[in-house]
């Protein structure tokens, strides 16, 4: 009888070991879960502000570009920049 006793508590004692195993890989994969979940944001998030940053480089280059070909002193411009200034004239009077 004592025999059977015992083996029934070790047994009723693996069993709540292996329930706590379970739990904590149960834990473990969700936290690996969470944690892969996490750095695949952060990788979309960089990746987005990489893009960002190339695409605002890329148009104040062109800018720059623009601005030393001399495109701003042509016939368009000029004719837009005295639109502007007899636009600015006209309302200064009203």
């Amino acid at each position: 009888m004592e025999v059977l006793e015992g083996r029934e508590e070790k047994s009723s004692d693996q069993k709540e070991e292996e329930e706590e195993e379970q739990q904590d890989q149960h834990q473990r994969l969700i936290l690996t879960r969470w944690k892969f979940e996490v750095n695949e944001s952060e990788k979309y998030v960089f990746k987005i502000g990489l893009a960002y940053s190339y695409l605002a480089l890329s148009v104040w280059f062109l800018h720059q570009l623009h601005r030393q070909s001399g495109l701003f002193n042509s016939v368009e411009t000029q004719i837009g920049l005295e639109t502007r200034k007899n636009l600015k004239r006209l309302f200064a009077f009203q």
